[in-house]
């Protein structure tokens, strides 16, 4: 199940064999999810990706991204979250507006005036978007879905670039733990 809101994080707990929710800063996600994995659940984190070779790359795909959609997404979304009850879309989107664009280094919220909740994205370089992603493993993210902008062109460079890294990360961490033991 998915959400944002306390409720639904309850019912994540009672009821659910994962728990989906937005990315967030660090301080604000992982308080949050704590309760979820101590229950048992498996968390999952639905993010966009806008990965390239270097972090200006990056930042510029996820700008001209935002050029080429000009503002009347950006109206319609801010309309739609004035009568919506979404936890998840009216926090993300105030979330958005407050933080001016960055949550971290690579959590940018700049694309979800534009194209809702779901467009918080992980944008940086490769070696980046994988060192983020090992963070959130590491605070107990399970699972995780992927969009991207364009989604095929972007899961490529995922697979090719991004995945050898976070699985050479892993491949690390298992020779360290058996060494330990």
């Amino acid at each position: 199940m998915g959400g944002a809101s306390p409720k639904a994080v309850e019912l994540a707990v009672k009821h659910a064999s994962c728990f989906w929710t937005l990315p967030a800063g660090p301080d604000e996600l992982f308080p949050r999810i704590r309760h979820v994995l101590d229950a048992g659940v498996e968390v999952g984190l639905l993010v966009s990706l806008i990965a390239r070779h270097t972090r200006l790359e990056a930042v510029n795909a996820a700008q001209a991204m935002l050029e080429a959609l000009g503002d009347s997404p950006k109206k319609a979304h801010k309309e739609f979250a004035q009568r919506s009850d979404s936890v998840a879309f009216g926090s993300t989107l105030a979330m958005a507006e407050r933080e001016a664009g960055w949550l971290t280094n690579t959590l940018w919220t700049g694309a979800v005036p534009y194209m809702g909740a779901p467009s918080i994205a992980l944008v940086g370089s490769f070696e980046e978007i994988a060192a983020a992603l090992w963070e959130y493993k590491q605070a107990g993210i399970t699972q995780f879905l992927f969009m991207g902008w364009p989604d095929v062109e972007e899961m490529k460079l995922f697979s090719r670039e991004v995945l050898p890294l976070v699985r050479a990360r892993e491949s690390q961490r298992r020779i360290q733990e058996a060494t330990c033991n």
